[in-house]
């Protein structure tokens, strides 16, 4: 699908970056909202969704818990020297490790994001993908363990929100009426506990993006080399037409832009390594992002369980 900039602020608008570590997503999107803040008709924005939806460059959205909500630990590996590998290559090797909720392929590199059990460890884990991939090295990009509370999403779920974070996992194309006939509620109750569910800082809607199956586009990860504390404030200044990013001070502050051609890659990285607080920038470029369904079945028994593991997790904490 060949995309323009209206397209890409709708994207932005689904991730709905905020200032924390993770996006925060809503429920539902305004599409009103996104319509009126690029001054185009309602109905230009719903016909773009569905057209993204139609070339499989949005898989539908589902909700991302925050991992302290379930009582896990998410993790995010930089690996370097990544043999290119197409589709089902890719599957059949990730397929080893249910854990990995995305795998972000770009050219030379990798990114994978790990969930493991609380007494897991996350290198350990990130190391067997490496060699699986036969990746030369890696990076730690973060681990929750050191994030804030907050971003955590330190919350005990009650058995219907359980019920919940999985219905809105296992629907990400179907509307709320359908999670509402799973949950045995009504439309409308679905939708304002699954709202609440979000505003608490339980998790988020994400979408389910697929930028290899976008067209006449390069999709740039810029990389801080060296940085400080004025980092991620100096991204956002640099690169107002990032979809994704900046990130908390606890990883690595990258951000996700979209740019025409390779020249603008390198135009840009230098007038943004002239921002305060930026340093020398690493463009990296993203070929795609694979979404393993293997992870649903690690998951969902784990979410099933957040009860017991959130609560244990709080003992240990405290």
């Amino acid at each position: 699908m060949r995309f323009d900039r209206l397209d890409w602020r709708i994207v932005r608008e689904l991730f709905h970056w905020g200032s924390s570590t993770f996006p925060v997503g809503p429920l539902r999107v305004s599409l009103q909202g996104i319509a009126s803040q690029v001054g185009v008709h309602r109905n230009t924005i719903l016909a773009r969704v569905r057209a993204m939806r139609k070339a499989g460059v949005l898989e539908g959205q589902v909700f991302e818990p925050r991992p302290g909500t379930v009582g896990l630990v998410r993790s995010g590996y930089l690996l370097h020297g990544t043999p290119s590998r197409d589709g089902e290559e890719l599957l059949e090797a990730l397929r080893r490790f249910p854990c990995i909720s995305a795998f972000v392929q770009c050219r030379g590199v990798a990114f994978v994001h790990l969930w493991h059990d609380p007494g897991d460890s996350p290198k350990a884990a990130a190391q067997a993908v490496r060699q699986a991939l036969g990746a030369r090295s890696l990076i730690e990009g973060y681990v929750s363990t050191k994030f804030t509370a907050e971003e955590n999403g330190m919350s005990r779920p009650s058995p219907f929100e359980v019920r919940m974070m999985l219905a809105l996992r296992r629907a990400p194309t179907l509307p709320m009426s359908a999670v509402a006939r799973e949950l045995g509620v009504t439309t409308r109750t679905a939708e304002r506990r699954a709202a609440a569910l979000i505003e608490r800082g339980a998790g988020a809607m994400v979408p389910l993006f697929r930028p290899g199956r976008v067209e006449g586009w390069i999709l740039v990860h810029y990389v801080p080399l060296e940085r400080d504390e004025r980092a991620a404030a100096g991204l956002v200044r640099a690169f107002p037409d990032r979809v994704v990013g900046p990130f908390s001070p606890r990883q690595i502050p990258t951000v996700l832009v979209p740019l025409e051609s390779l020249s603008e890659v390198e135009r840009r990285r230098r007038e943004a390594e002239r921002v305060p607080g930026v340093g020398p920038l690493m463009p990296v470029l993203v070929q795609d992002i694979t979404y393993p369904r293997a992870f649903e079945g690690w998951l969902a028994p784990r979410v099933e369980s957040a009860q017991v593991r959130v609560a244990s997790l709080q003992v240990h904490d405290a």
